[in-house]
């Protein structure tokens, strides 16, 4: 049962969603709003019918329910279920804003189809990733070594974890205990002191896996023992594990918390976004806000910086994983046409600045790929096609520059750097520039990566871990069924999830790939 709360949160979500379909397009057009799939194969068995082909023709036909009608006719190339033909013709609304396809890469999509009236229809709700489509319908390709790699959540649809070999091959699925609900999926998975452990978090609980073993060693619950408060950040401050922090928010403000054994809250915090460093939090909040730095010990705030008046400047922070330090990218827009300009700033805890770097470009998301480089993303303002990726390394005034990057969530191993772009698991080598995907998995948006440690041959290809609670050293579980860890948080993700797909699909619109 809904509490009123949580009901609440749940209409504020709701509500913004609705005024979001209203006011972000061009009227007449109605926006289209679509959850995703949580479960690709699940979607194939549900589907009448699913292709993978490519767009031949575009028919405007007149006027339908959300607008312009259009009959699109594809080739395909691989049915999933069913088959129609080579050549087929699918109605639809003419523009994503009404629901009609988008074609973000290129003519090609996946899609599942329904029959009404005779009539195949789909559109921009029923498309998937092509490549993720027919891994989930084919399988992916199994490991023959066994030895994992990188482990790679499976995003913000589900918790499934997946492990990958050197060469992208699947070694093994891991799930967390418990039965989980639509669209509570991986939103960090972040690596302990010394790369042994890793924290997982979803919106119903906190996992903590052996990197090594591919065991689930402990889990903690995700919400306060109220329900009202629910986790939005993680850091994980101890080697074994045994010292997790936690940001954790509520209708009323945020709070950090040490979250082992039991939640002890340790001080209240500002601002709607942040980033646990070793000593400190960073608040903000919005990107274009300046950024407060918090001391966990005296709860003092210090502010990192002062956006001039009258500038519009983006800002955003990245804590470094093991010492006092932080990266702080800067954006500035100073007014016309291609007027961007971006710094990477290197500060100490007590802000002062120990290096800078000028980025020639429009430049957001750093993020530290170990403890001396640091991977900015950026590209041109005039043509968003072009993108880059710049590597910094701390102890040298000139960064390597990978042209053409695209990728969320990097991790570094020596001069390769994996991400995830989409669905994809992407590498980029940075001693020659050199970008390949390196799998491509079962999901429409894959999430946080890690690279594994010094890990163990797994025989088998799938795997449900149970640890013992409160039995297994030297991490200590709470007493209890996973299954009864309170969610009241969960309806108010599903929300935001709804509103962020929302917002990525007409970024997307508007950025050519």
């Amino acid at each position: 049962m809904n509490t009123p709360s949580s009901t609440i949160r749940w209409t504020i979500a709701l509500v913004l969603l609705v005024s979001f379909s209203v006011t972000a397009l061009p009227r007449p057009a109605r926006a289209c709003s679509c959850a995703g799939h949580p479960d690709l194969r699940a979607s194939i068995d549900a589907s009448e019918a699913a292709f993978v082909g490519s767009l031949i023709e575009k028919q405007d036909v007149g006027k339908g329910d959300f607008g312009g009608e259009a009959v699109y006719v594809f080739e395909v190339e691989e049915w999933v279920k069913g088959d129609l033909g080579k050549v087929i013709e699918v109605h639809s609304a003419s523009d994503g804003a009404g629901c009609g396809f988008e074609f973000f890469g290129g003519d090609q999509i996946g899609a599942f189809l329904r029959l009404e009236g005779g009539e195949l229809r789909s559109g921009l709700c029923e498309q998937a990733d092509p490549d993720a489509l027919l891994v989930a319908a084919n399988g992916p390709v199994t490991s023959t070594s066994g030895i994992g790699h990188l482990l790679v959540a499976h995003g913000w649809s589900s918790p499934r974890l997946t492990v990958l070999d050197r060469d992208g091959a699947t070694v093994i699925d891991l799930t967390p205990i418990g039965e989980f609900e639509l669209f509570t999926g991986t939103s960090q998975l972040v690596a302990c002191p010394q790369g042994r452990y890793a924290v997982q978090l979803t919106s119903e609980t906190v996992a903590v896996w052996d990197l090594a073993t591919l065991e689930m060693k402990a889990w903690y619950p995700a919400t306060g023992s109220s329900g009202q408060e629910w986790i939005r950040t993680i850091s994980c401050r101890s080697a074994d594990a045994t010292s997790i922090l936690a940001v954790a928010q509520s209708g009323t403000g945020a709070s950090l918390y040490e979250i082992i054994p039991e939640w002890e809250p340790l001080m209240a915090l500002p601002g709607e976004t942040w980033h646990i460093g070793t000593s400190y939090v960073i608040a903000q909040t919005g990107h274009e806000s300046d950024p407060v730095l918090i001391d966990m010990a005296t709860a003092e705030e210090m502010p990192l910086h002062e956006t001039p008046e009258g500038e519009l400047q983006a800002i955003s922070v990245a804590p470094h994983p093991s010492r006092d330090q932080l990266a702080m990218l800067e954006t500035r827009f100073p007014g016309g046409p291609g007027k961007v300009e971006s710094t990477l700033f290197l500060l100490s805890s007590s802000g002062e600045t120990l290096r800078s770097y000028d980025i020639p470009w429009e430049a957001y998301s750093p993020v530290w790929l170990d403890d001396h480089r640091l991977l900015v993303q950026a590209y041109d303002f005039n043509d968003w096609g072009r993108r880059f990726g710049y590597v910094f390394d701390m102890g040298s005034d000139d960064p390597t520059v990978i042209e053409s990057w695209r990728g969320d969530h990097p991790v570094a191993d020596g001069s390769t750097i994996y991400a995830i772009d989409g669905a994809r698991v992407v590498s980029a080598n940075t001693s020659n520039g050199e970008i390949e995907t390196l799998a491509t998995l079962p999901t429409e948006f894959a999430g946080p990566i890690l690279k594994l440690h010094d890990p163990e041959p797994v025989e088998s290809t799938t795997s449900t871990t149970e640890p013992e609670l409160g039995t297994t050293p030297p991490l200590v579980a709470p007493e209890g069924d996973i299954a009864a860890v309170p969610s009241a948080g969960l309806q108010w993700l599903a929300g935001t999830v709804l509103v962020g797909f929302v917002l990525g699909l007409i970024w997307l619109a508007r950025r050519p790939a």
